[in-house]
C-alpha cells in the first residue's frame, strides 16, 4: 500500500446474527494498531449504503502518527462482509436497527471497552444514531466554535 494508505495490523471476519433472525453473517473488519493499548480506538463508519470501508483508510494515519487504534468494517451487504442480494430493497430487513446492531456486535466481539466513533455520509447519520443509543464505552467530546464576526 502507498504511504497514504497504511496496511492494517489485522484483517478478520466476525460473526453477526441480527436480532430476530437465526442467520449468521460475516462482518469484515480491518484493525490498525493494537486495541489493547492505552489509546482510545476510533471506529469509523463508511458511507453508502453501498460503499465499502477502504476509502476511509486516511483515518488509519491516526495510528501511524499518534498510536490511536482505528477500526474499519464493511457493513452487512457491502465490501468483504456477507453479501445479501436477496434483501435488495427489502425495507423490513435493511433497517436502522440492523445497522445499529452491527457496531454493537463488533465492539463486543473485539472486546473494546472505550471508543470514539466517526462517520461519513450515511455513516455519519449512523454514527449520530448510534451515539443517541448511549452505548457503554462511547467517549463523547463536544467542541464549541465562537463566531469571530
Amino acid at each position: 500500500m502507498s504511504p497514504s494508505n497504511p496496511a492494517p495490523t489485522r484483517k478478520e471476519s466476525i460473526l453477526f446474527t441480527p436480532t430476530g433472525t437465526q442467520m449468521e453473517y460475516q462482518t469484515a473488519v480491518l484493525v490498525y494498531g493494537n486495541l489493547k493499548c492505552d489509546q482510545v480506538p476510533l471506529i469509523a463508519l463508511h458511507g453508502g449504503p453501498g460503499s465499502p470501508s477502504p476509502y476511509l483508510t486516511p483515518p488509519a494515519l491516526l495510528h501511524e502518527r499518534y498510536g490511536i487504534p482505528v477500526v474499519l468494517y464493511d457493513q452487512l451487504g457491502r465490501g468483504g462482509s456477507t453479501r445479501l442480494p436477496e434483501t435488495r430493497g427489502a425495507t423490513d430487513f435493511c433497517t436502522i436497527e440492523l445497522f445499529l446492531a452491527e457496531p454493537t456486535n463488533l465492539i463486543a466481539t473485539l472486546g473494546i471497552k472505550q471508543f470514539d466513533v466517526l462517520g461519513h455520509s450515511w455513516g455519519g447519520m449512523l454514527a449520530g444514531s448510534f451515539a443517541l443509543t448511549q452505548p457503554q464505552g462511547l467517549i463523547c467530546k463536544f467542541a464549541r466554535f465562537r463566531d469571530s464576526s
